[in-house]
């Protein structure tokens, strides 16, 4: 099971990064948008610690951006930071966001990774009620 949720994540998670691209860009000023085209680029080509630098930036500069958050706990995620990723994810469980059925999905497989399987099968509940395909 574990090994089908990380293929799962690896093949299902790209699609999720480009509407969520998207939605991103929409949001930042020029001057912004150009940490995040940059920051685009560093999280399409893995290199997510120098994402981080930038994201932790965009996150000062507006502390409410919950794809900024997705984005930063994606990051560490990515980078095997297992407890940073997941703090980032659980400070968007509970707010308004359009794509919470992937940050609950990273959530179970965070909790996977960690071996915490009873949390884990309780992320994946909730990302399937939720429309996860």
């Amino acid at each position: 099971m574990k090994n089908k949720l990380m293929n799962s994540l690896r093949y299902n998670l790209p699609v999720i990064i480009i509407l969520s691209i998207f939605s991103l860009s929409i949001l930042f000023s020029n001057d912004e948008t150009t940490l995040y085209e940059q920051t685009d680029v560093l999280i399409s080509e893995g290199r997510y610690s120098e994402a981080v630098d930038n994201l932790i930036i965009l996150n000062q500069e507006d502390p409410n951006n919950h794809l900024v958050q997705f984005y930063l706990g994606y990051c560490h995620l990515n980078l095997n930071e297992l407890d940073k990723a997941k703090m980032y994810f659980l400070q968007i469980v509970d707010v308004e966001f359009k794509d919470k059925q992937s940050v609950y999905y990273n959530l179970a497989c965070i909790s996977f990774r960690k071996k915490e399987n009873p949390s884990g099968l309780n992320y994946l509940e909730h990302t399937f009620r939720l429309g996860y395909s």
